[in-house]
């Protein structure tokens, strides 16, 4: 070999070495690019990175295993933003947030600041809509038709209702077809499942003389959406546990309890009445509760019997 071939040679290695390392530079740019758009994920709760997309950043939250999902967004912040507006949809008033009011955080979310820099978020004007302001998706209206109680509770488990139990009183009560209970995981929660369940009635413009609306809207322990055919309860767990009313309305006859139908309406208030309800929820020890007879009854398995 000649020696300008061998320096063609030497020259050919280099080049080609020149270019891996300049490969291997560009890699490494992409990986710390990619590492730096994912850093902003990690300082908030529920909010998920994902390379591969054109909004890079969503709003996920998990419960009883089920994924919950708030959208995709262009910053970090508003996807942080997105999963706080699930939490106020779904959970307790004292579950993490990412800005919990009146907090630091909170302020500067609202006027757009991240938190990480003093640079404003001008991406999107995207802001976190009061707590249930954002409504479930209607059941499918049908015109005409009354709710069938599958599409009921199709809709409930969508919105992850819990527990729910249904009561067929078709021939049993003049009151409804069908008597639905489930749990509820805060007022907005309950709130939300209810006004979908009114929408969904007044969707099919049915033309009765029934007032469709959704009974105890404020309360934050029990609401009712009465549709007619269909009566929906949505309680809190302890409500629904001291209540029991499940147990009651599968014992209805003819319009009537089976065992108390022939009760004075005194009588019946006396033995089903929300007196011993309403001490339950002043006791500031609930591991015992004060029966109409001076027994003491465990809290956790009150009897309305």
């Amino acid at each position: 070999m000649s020696a300008d071939d061998k320096d063609n040679k030497d020259a050919e290695k280099d080049a080609d070495s020149d270019s891996d390392s300049d490969s291997d530079s560009d890699s490494d740019s992409e990986d710390e690019d990619e590492e730096d758009e994912e850093q902003p994920a990690k300082k908030y709760i529920g909010v998920v990175y994902s390379a591969d997309k054109v909004k890079k950043y969503s709003a996920e939250l998990e419960l009883d295993d089920h994924v919950i999902s708030g959208g995709e967004y262009w910053t970090a912040i508003d996807a942080a933003k997105a999963y706080d507006e699930l939490v106020d949809l779904y959970c307790d008033l004292d579950a993490p947030r990412n800005f919990p009011a009146g907090s630091e955080d909170a302020e500067n979310a609202a006027a757009g600041v991240d938190g990480s820099s003093s640079n404003l978020v001008t991406e999107t004007e995207w802001e976190t809509p009061d707590v249930g302001k954002r409504s479930a998706d209607i059941i499918p209206p049908v015109q005409g038709q009354y709710l069938k109680v599958d599409e009921v509770l199709e809709a409930l488990e969508r919105e992850k209702a819990i527990d729910v139990y249904t009561v067929n009183l078709t021939g049993k009560s003049s009151l409804a077809d069908y008597m639905i209970f489930t749990t509820g995981r805060s007022q907005a929660h309950m709130r939300r499942m209810a006004d979908m369940m009114i929408l969904s009635m007044k969707a099919r413009e049915i033309e009765d003389d029934f007032d469709y609306g959704v009974e105890g809207r404020d309360c934050d322990d029990w609401m009712i959406a009465d549709c007619n055919n269909i009566v929906v309860h949505f309680m809190r767990e302890d409500t629904r546990r001291i209540l029991n009313l499940e147990d009651h309305w599968e014992n209805m006859e003819n319009d009537r309890h089976r065992v108390y139908g022939n009760m004075t309406e005194d009588k019946y208030m006396d033995k089903f009445g929300t007196s011993e309800l309403m001490e339950y929820l002043e006791e500031d020890d609930f591991e015992s509760v004060e029966g109409p007879e001076g027994a003491s009854r465990d809290s956790k398995g009150v009897e309305w019997k």
